[in-house]
């Protein structure tokens, strides 16, 4: 079965640093880096800084992970007005998360006698009943099913947000971290064989989606989003310069995301 968290895709930029955040939490790796330390400094430094806890450690994990998966929205420098539309809408796609959790629970609720049937046959030198197989397959399908439609559902309400709500100088500061992240301008499908004739609507639509997936499509968004206070409440600064349509050399032709868009 999938227990889906959100409707998030699995992020690159930091993860090692996060992973070796991560990994340097654990008490093992602390005490071993404690031991270290002491050896280091026994009898010779005794002003050296001591040893991050593990609870620090894990608080400045979560923080890194926390600026990772928001940083694309809030580098676009929100307004106050802005992030109260994204925070209604995102109030809106939780819901759909949440209803799509419940019908998974739902389903493993029914499988279960299945499931124990199969575990104890298993387990106990037999073998798995004929159709156990088959039945879960198909509660894997639905499953994929329903969170696929969730996940366009919530994607498509919040490009429709983002897209009437944000300026000009933010749509081309979109579009220039897409450039960035994905290592080329992406177009829509159907400009491929003529990149320079992709409209600018449709292409910041595209990087607009990629950023709504990476940022916004979990359920810890909301949260985070919630904590930011915009430096200016009336307007929204200059973005960055988007990148250059004309530059032919540099673009790079992709498909859509698999989303329609609204």
């Amino acid at each position: 079965m999938i227990l889906v968290s959100g409707f998030s895709l699995p992020r690159s930029a930091a993860t090692l640093l996060v992973l070796s955040a991560t990994l340097l939490a654990w008490p093992g790796a602390v005490s071993a880096q404690t031991a270290h330390s002491a050896k280091q400094t026994s009898g010779s430094d005794a002003t050296s800084a001591p040893t991050p806890s593990v609870e620090s450690l894990q608080t400045a994990s979560q923080a890194l992970n926390d600026m990772e998966l928001v940083r694309p929205v809030l580098d676009l420098r929100l307004t106050r007005s802005q992030i109260d539309s994204l925070l209604a809408a995102l109030k809106e796609t939780r819901a759909l998360s949440v209803a799509v959790k419940q019908q998974d629970e739902d389903a493993l609720k029914l499988l279960a006698p299945d499931i124990l049937t199969a575990h104890d046959a298993l387990f106990k030198g037999g073998t798995v009943p004929a159709d156990f197989d088959k039945k879960m397959a198909a509660a894997q399908k639905a499953s994929a099913e329903r969170f696929e439609a969730a996940r366009v559902k919530a994607l498509k309400r919040l490009l429709t947000t983002l897209n009437d709500s944000l300026t000009p100088a933010q749509k081309d500061a979109a579009e220039a971290w897409s450039v960035q992240f994905f290592g080329g301008r992406r177009i829509p499908k159907k400009y491929q064989a003529n990149p320079s004739a992709a409209p600018k609507e449709e292409v910041q639509a595209m990087a607009l989606a990629a950023l709504i997936e990476q940022a916004l499509m979990n359920d810890r968004a909301y949260g985070l989003m919630q904590q930011y206070v915009p430096a200016e409440a009336t307007s929204a600064p200059a973005a960055p310069a988007a990148p250059d349509h004309a530059a032919a050399a540099s673009t790079k032709a992709t498909a859509p995301p698999a989303s329609p868009a609204p």
